[in-house]
């Protein structure tokens, strides 16, 4: 009789812990959507509040929007585009947000992301900024080129200008002189590469596929599709930056730096870190063509 009274005693303990986990979950539903409710935007506010993808759409939409925008980015610093998956305090956070600018590449946090926002959020506007660029096999790396990042601008404005006629002709002027730089830097990169026409540069993670094809460069990857390279393939890299005198290997922040330390000290050569992801864009590009360029990759 004990033992039943026991077991019972434990089922029924089971069954309470059970129903607080249920409730506890039911109200943790109900804060984020009484979140997602209450931050959602108001009328003619004097800012507007954007949320983007990446840090490079950050710089794009700020240049543009100047004072009247206030811009979230969804991704942190550091962190891996590919396999980064927003949590639900992202989701509420970016929820009050007027419009989302993607990359629209099918980065899988970008797709995931705006799947769950939809599922709190019906009204949810989402600018796809690769909307007319040729998008690469298995890189969404498309801001990397200048002149991709030329047609991104152009969507941001679009975006901006339909949300608030007011202040488009601000927008538009602002993204006029954002070109004008753009193709500025275009040219210099195009100046500063010109002598390594045609070579190779090695790199952690394939995400310069654009920029290579700008000028003219090939880039060889370490590692592929999040995969590490086996010790064959390390010897095949060796040899091959050994052939082309390859003395750079560049390393994302985003990913380990292991196997480029090792390719390096076998070539002799130097690990330089250059973030893809960069906030400050131009800069950031004319540090890249500037080692490139110089004879050092």
């Amino acid at each position: 009789m004990m033992g039943e009274r026991s077991e019972r005693g434990k089922r029924c303990a089971s069954m309470r812990v059970v129903w607080l986990v249920f409730v506890v979950c039911i109200l943790l539903t109900a804060v984020i959507l009484g979140c997602v409710a209450e931050k959602k935007p108001e009328p003619g506010g004097s800012r507007h509040l954007i949320t983007v993808s990446i840090p490079p759409l950050k710089n794009f939409t700020e240049t543009v929007g100047g004072d009247h925008v206030e811009v979230l980015v969804l991704l942190p610093p550091g962190a891996e585009p590919h396999s980064y998956e927003p949590s639900a305090r992202d989701i509420v956070e970016a929820s009050g947000a007027e419009l989302i600018i993607a990359t629209g590449t099918q980065m899988p946090f970008e797709q995931h992301f705006i799947t769950r926002l939809a599922e709190v959020r019906n009204d949810v506007v989402v600018v796809n900024t690769s909307a007319g660029i040729p998008i690469m096999d298995n890189d969404p790396h498309i801001w990397l080129s200048p002149r991709n990042a030329k047609v991104m601008v152009t969507h941001i404005t679009s975006a901006l200008c339909e949300h608030d006629r007011q202040e488009c002709g601000e927008f538009q002027s602002r993204r006029d002189v954002l070109l004008q730089d753009l193709d500025a830097l275009d040219l210099n990169l195009q100046t500063a590469l010109a002598p390594a026409r045609g070579t190779a540069f090695l790199v952690t993670h394939p995400a310069w596929g654009y920029f290579a094809r700008e000028y003219g460069l090939t880039q060889i990857a370490i590692e592929s599709e999040g995969k590490e390279p086996s010790s064959g393939e390390i010897a095949s890299l060796i040899a091959a930056a050994q052939a082309q005198d390859i003395r750079i290997v560049f390393v994302e922040p985003q990913f380990s730096p292991r196997e480029a330390e090792v390719v390096a000290r076998q070539i002799n050569g130097t690990v330089v870190q250059v973030d893809p992801l960069a906030e400050a864009y131009i800069p950031n590009l004319e540090y890249v063509g500037s080692i490139i360029g110089g004879g050092e990759g």
